[in-house]
């Protein structure tokens, strides 16, 4: 990680996105159909606490985990009501 000083590598920045946010729905997207087809299941997603305080020289990470972290509740609403609970 590195500091964040205004001149970032943004492509390294959105990599981070990417990966840690991306990574989430990719996941969730490729398991929902199997939950459907079984009539529901159980997602669990990790987090980190520096997307509540943040962190020096980690501003993509913070963001991202930051995002991350509401992200599967708010969007189990949008999910076949036979797969969520």
């Amino acid at each position: 990680m590195a500091p964040f000083t205004g001149a970032e590598d943004l492509e390294g920045w959105w990599r981070t996105i990417d990966i840690d946010l991306g990574g989430t729905f990719a996941c969730a997207q490729a398991v929902m159909p199997g939950m459907v087809e079984r009539g529901g299941g159980r997602m669990v997603f990790t987090a980190s606490e520096w997307g509540v305080i943040g962190w020096p020289d980690a501003s993509a990470y913070s963001a991202s985990k930051g995002a991350s972290s509401p992200w599967p509740s708010r969007s189990a609403s949008n999910w076949p009501r036979s797969a969520s609970r």
